[in-house]
């Protein structure tokens, strides 16, 4: 439903027609920046990193080049590449900082911009396993939120002090893709949960 603005009109005064010509100059600059920002190409595949060496790692995998994006500081790197026949397009950033936000935000950049068939987040997992190698799927069964809190004052030492009281929240694998997770292992030895 749209809204609309109700203005009253009066000989004596201008702002009422002020507004209205500020609406339709706005308007005119908004249809402006359409025809001349073009949306960039779709991607099939939107890649993001963490940290220097998930990024270091991914950059010699692909011919990466720098692609700007108007009115974006993010850096985005692309690349072409031949998959059964096909070109596949995948661009790919690096996190300005760690945690669910930035990811959060950036992701939801790719999504708005490039609309990918497909997002990866490349980690070490914080050097989870020994076992692990270079090009192991890692699926998390559970997963940790510790991003959520609420800042309160507490009694310290007869001092009222504001702290954080952290409100963890974990969320396990469905038990629909657990499931799945199952049957595909029964068919591979090379899964682990």
């Amino acid at each position: 439903m749209a809204g609309f603005t109700l203005l009253q009109y009066d000989e004596g005064r201008k702002d009422w027609q002020d507004y209205i010509i500020s609406k339709i100059r706005y308007s005119k600059i908004c249809n402006q920046q359409r025809k001349i920002e073009k949306r960039l190409a779709e991607c099939d595949i939107f890649w993001l990193t963490a940290v220097d060496v998930e990024t270091d790692a991914l950059k010699d995998t692909f011919d990466w080049r720098p692609y700007h994006v108007p009115r974006d500081s993010a850096q985005y790197y692309l690349s072409d590449y031949e998959l059964n026949g096909r070109m596949v397009h995948i661009i790919r950033t690096q996190l300005t900082d760690m945690g669910m936000t930035p990811a959060a935000s950036i992701t939801t950049k790719a999504i708005l911009q490039f609309s990918p068939k497909l997002i990866i987040m490349t980690g070490i997992a914080a050097g989870l396993d020994s076992e692990m190698k270079i090009g192991d799927v890692m699926i998390a069964t559970r997963t940790w939120n510790y991003d959520c809190g609420k800042y309160s004052e507490v009694d310290v030492a007869g001092q009222k002090v504001v702290k954080l009281k952290p409100d963890g929240k974990t969320e396990n694998l469905s038990e629909e893709n657990m499931g799945m997770l199952q049957a595909f292992r029964e068919h591979t030895t090379d899964l682990k949960l």
